[in-house]
């Protein structure tokens, strides 16, 4: 082994260590606040919906050493398995069908995961399909806009933004030597999330230069998003932030007008990078500008006087150390959070957790609920609702949602595939999990082992990847497509004819052979992507090419297929135990509500 390489598996092997956005979970203190309290409540907001971390995943292009079935040795969340990759959206979309009669959605960030043009794509297609007219808004996470939600490549970092460009290229096509997919940059993501709070106001048609910035507010209180401010600097993407306020629907009109403040917490002063000396990862550490805590400051000085607020970040309260801030920053967020507007509570996500936590900073307490994602199990969603007691006290109240193959009738029937079909849960775990219950010295060993192989040998950790992927789109057609159904296909630039299967059962039989031959010619990564992707856009829930009884019957077998692995990754996991227990649904007393 060259000397370059072990450095540069060194560095791979702090990096994983280190990294993922589900790797540190909050350790706090799980006592609410208490307070003086009321026997009579009545609602003062009408209940929203909360989801979060769907991390939509792009597996289909380039390979790459450091995004790859190496780093399951070391984050068992780098590559989840084929079926929870194929069913991200399906997912979401169920979660959707739970909270769509609520008036509002909010996502709170890690909605892509990689953070590919196509991740977006998927994303708000889905949003669009399945949440109908509701309106939703996102709060940026660290997977949104960051390289797998860690780092920022430019053309001068060594993972430059070439090499974020070829992961992201699906099925590695390129039409007149363009790729067809690319990165999405936090830049590129605040604009295209700018334009969504845009179509969301009656000012739809608006430029991005005729809405006011820094918190002015004029033109946008006509919709759902009443302020918003962004910056967007496409030299220092990580400088990019958009900051919104959105008014919550009143449960009755007397009640007092309760705001969300949407902060963004993966923006950033320097680049997120990493070297020898010196790493900035968004995975493990929010930041906020004091431009963007201004702006949100600008924001609730414009409420009206008996107006109150909380507040959503991506990240948990433990990660914005905001004991090690700035000046500036440890200002303009202590003034925030001393507004006396301020219903001093927080709304979270990131661990794929979650739990009700109490907090003290900068001297303000702090009520939060960390939620739980849609990626890892358990998989849930929350409403969210306002009440108040004896007229003056004010409680958050929330709901749990678990989405498992119990929860959802279309899965009744569902079989996962049998322990010699090679595309099981257990087939696609770390050698580190596998040796769970081994000798530490063996499990370390093999943990090591398995990732060297899969590091230097990443084209064929890339095959191994999609088989899972393969053999449950072959399960999915075969119980989706009529027997006569024909597929036909563009294949990639270069390649000598397009594929057209005259049956089921031809592209069942071609689906079969992909998924166990690992030839660069005879069976590439290149043509695998690329039926893949055609698949995921034939049989999706808007296609057009068959009849919607079809497509219904393909959205359920994706989702039953990723509901079912999500649940046998965390079948008997301690940690998944405690995360049901600790993210309960509540009501809490909000601390220092009592006293205004």
């Amino acid at each position: 082994m060259e000397r370059g390489s072990l450095r540069q598996f060194a560095v791979l092997t702090w990096i994983l260590l280190i990294a993922g956005c589900t790797s540190t979970a909050p350790v706090l203190n799980s006592k609410a606040p208490d307070g003086p309290s009321d026997s009579t409540t009545a609602p003062a907001t009408a209940p929203i919906g909360v989801i979060s971390d769907t991390q939509i995943h792009e597996s289909r292009g380039t390979a790459s050493r450091y995004a790859s079935k190496a780093g399951d040795e070391f984050v068992e969340v780098t590559i989840r398995t084929g079926q929870q990759v194929i069913g991200s959206t399906d997912i979401l979309m169920q979660a959707l069908k739970g909270v769509t009669s609520l008036p509002i959605v909010l996502h709170l960030g890690d909605a892509l995961d990689v953070s590919c043009q196509t991740e977006w794509d998927a994303f708000v297609r889905t949003m669009r399909v399945a949440g109908g007219n509701t309106p939703w808004v996102l709060v940026d996470g660290n997977h949104d806009g960051f390289y797998v939600g860690n780092i920022s490549p430019t053309n001068s970092t060594k993972y430059n933004v070439g090499y974020w460009n070829q992961v992201c290229n699906q099925g590695r096509y390129s039409l007149e030597s363009t790729l067809s997919a690319r990165h999405f940059d936090k830049a590129m993501l605040v604009a295209a999330n700018v334009q969504h709070v845009l179509a969301l106001q009656s000012n739809a048609d608006s430029s991005l230069n005729e809405v006011p910035r820094n918190g002015t507010c004029q033109n946008l209180v006509d919709g759902p998003i009443a302020c918003a401010a962004w910056h967007i600097d496409t030299e220092h993407p990580w400088m990019s932030y958009l900051t919104q306020l959105v008014r919550l629907p009143a449960a009755v009109p007397s009640e007092p007008p309760v705001y969300v403040l949407a902060l963004d917490s993966s923006t950033y002063l320097n680049q997120p990078n990493v070297d020898y000396q010196y790493a900035l990862l968004t995975g493990v550490k929010a930041g906020f500008t004091p431009a963007q805590l201004r702006d949100a400051r600008i924001m609730v000085r414009q409420l009206p006087v008996d107006a109150r607020f909380f507040i959503a970040t991506h990240h948990h309260v433990n990660e914005w150390r905001a004991s090690a801030l700035s000046t500036d920053e440890r200002s303009e967020l202590g003034g925030l959070l001393a507004s006396y507007s301020f219903l001093n509570f927080v709304l979270t996500a990131h661990t794929h957790e979650g739990g009700w936590y109490d907090h003290k900073v900068l001297g303000n307490p702090l009520l939060e609920l960390n939620t739980g994602s849609l990626a890892d199990p358990p998989l849930y969603y929350r409403d969210l609702q306002f009440v108040r007691s004896g007229g003056k006290e004010w409680r958050v109240r929330s709901n749990k949602h678990l989405l498992n193959v119990a929860s959802i009738p279309e899965c009744a029937s569902y079989k996962p595939p049998t322990s010699d079909s090679g595309y099981t849960v257990d087939d696609q775990r770390s050698e580190n999990d596998r040796l769970h219950d081994a000798p530490k010295l063996t499990r370390k060993v093999g943990q090591v082992f398995s990732a060297l192989r899969h590091f230097f040998g990443f084209w064929n950790a890339k095959h191994e990847e999609l088989r899972p992927q393969l053999l449950t789109y072959r399960d999915i057609v075969r119980a989706s497509l009529p027997e006569d159904a024909g597929f036909y296909y563009e294949r990639w630039e270069g390649d000598e004819a397009p594929r057209n299967y005259q049956s089921r059962e031809e592209l069942e039989a071609r689906l079969e052979y992909l998924a166990w031959c690992s030839h660069k010619s005879k069976c590439s990564v290149t043509e695998k992507g690329n039926l893949l992707k055609k698949l995921e856009d034939e049989l999706a829930p808007d296609s057009k090419l068959y009849p919607q009884e079809v497509l219904m019957k393909a959205h359920y077998a994706r989702l039953c297929a990723a509901v079912s692995a999500a649940e046998a990754v965390g079948n008997e996991d301690k940690v998944v135990e405690q995360v049901i227990r600790n993210s309960f649904s509540g009501e809490y007393i909000l601390p220092g509500s009592w006293q205004r």
